[in-house]
């Protein structure tokens, strides 16, 4: 199973989404951002042994804000 993320494309989803969201769901975005951003560093990092997901993938882009 190869997964081929773009951990930058989806940081800078998820920091959109916190832009344009209201405050109370604002914090939760930028969280994910973060997360994100953390995987975009370690890429290189992990091998794709690491790389499996716990759970189906889900993409951030698409989804208009609330």
């Amino acid at each position: 199973m190869s997964i081929d993320y773009d951990y930058k494309a989806e940081a800078t989803a998820a920091m959109r989404m916190a832009a344009a969201t209201c405050e109370p769901h604002r914090s939760g975005w930028l969280r994910v951002a973060l997360a994100w951003q953390d995987l975009t560093r370690d890429q290189d990092k992990l091998s794709p042994s690491f790389l499996q997901p716990l759970l189906p993938p889900t993409s951030l882009r698409g989804i208009a804000p609330l």
